[in-house]
């Protein structure tokens, strides 16, 4: 079913690379941002990222440029707060 045909409908997206971006980095218009709590959820995020063997571990060890998330992008997702933007559908 079209997103049109739903007007109701409000799109969120989770800022991933965006959290990674240096402070003074240019970007397009900033989208309205809601802040949840997500202490009750901590856990379980980390498990579920855990469960990405291949962008968490060294699973693909066969390109030396292989993509693997660092300590420091992990630790961004790690805590209790969660960030999504409204965008426009």
């Amino acid at each position: 079913m079209s997103v049109d045909r739903l007007p109701q409908v409000r799109l969120f997206e989770y800022a991933i690379w965006g959290r990674s971006l240096p402070p003074d980095a240019m970007v397009a218009e900033i989208p309205k941002g809601w802040r949840f709590d997500g202490a009750a959820m901590t856990g379980r995020k980390q498990a579920a990222i855990a469960c990405h063997c291949s962008q968490v571990t060294n699973l693909i060890d066969d390109d030396p440029e292989g993509f693997c998330l660092s300590p420091d992008m992990l630790a961004r997702f790690a805590g209790d707060e969660e960030i999504f933007f409204e965008i426009d559908p």
